[in-house]
């Protein structure tokens, strides 16, 4: 799932993806992903005492890669970099991140 937030000016923007991935380890430490689901796009605007709302639903796209560390058996540092694509009835969006994961295995 990826999810970008902003303010400005009492107008809040939000766009998430929500998206079924595959991961595939191309070796012990290195993977790959990628799924398909719904992206979601929020506006809000506040003025004076009101606020107005918009909502719009449409197709996404997730792709991303990572390296595994192992610090001990059980506990292992992620770090992965992920693209997540949005398309809208009004507009089309692009998200790239850079995430820090905690695995832990039992």
């Amino acid at each position: 799932m990826g999810f970008m937030s902003g303010l400005e000016d009492n107008v809040t923007r939000t766009i998430s993806t929500s998206s079924l991935c595959l991961t595939y380890y191309a070796t012990p430490r290195f993977f790959v992903k990628g799924g398909v689901g719904v992206g979601s796009a929020d506006v809000q605007v506040e003025y004076q005492h009101s606020t107005v709302s918009y909502n719009e639903t449409g197709f996404g796209l997730t792709a991303g890669a990572g390296m595994e560390f192992r610090l001990t058996k059980h506990f292992a540092l992620v770090p992965s970099t992920q693209w997540s694509y949005q398309s809208f009835d009004s507009f089309k969006s692009n998200v790239f991140s850079l995430t820090f994961n905690v695995g832990w295995y039992w």
